[in-house]
């Protein structure tokens, strides 16, 4: 009798020592497969953002570029003897067109 409760236990300790191992393996492996998911859109988010900073400078860069040179020709065509002349009016246009973009 004392054998049989014995066995009984033991085959109730195994199945649930069964039970246990699965679910640690089972979420051990989903841990492991969303980890290394996220890990890499991470990464890919962080190349986006690195490619989309550098070309926003550099966009910024040749717009100040470009804004220049044409208010040095403007300088040139109206009046050479003022040489704020051509900075105020690209500027000014500069100013308009953001304005007008910045509403609603």
């Amino acid at each position: 009798m004392e054998t049989e409760i014995k066995e009984e236990q033991n085959k109730e300790e195994s199945s649930s020592s069964h039970w246990k191992n699965f679910a640690q393996l089972f979420l051990t492996n989903l841990a492991s497969r969303i980890s290394g998911s996220i890990s890499d859109k991470i990464s890919e988010w962080v190349d986006k953002i690195k490619k989309r900073a550098i070309s926003m400078f550099l966009m910024a860069v040749g717009t100040i570029f470009f804004l220049v040179g044409a208010a040095i020709y403007t300088n040139t065509i109206i009046d050479n003897s003022s040489q704020w002349a051509g900075y105020a009016i690209v500027g000014g246009a500069v100013l308009i067109i953001g304005y007008l973009l910045s509403r609603d």
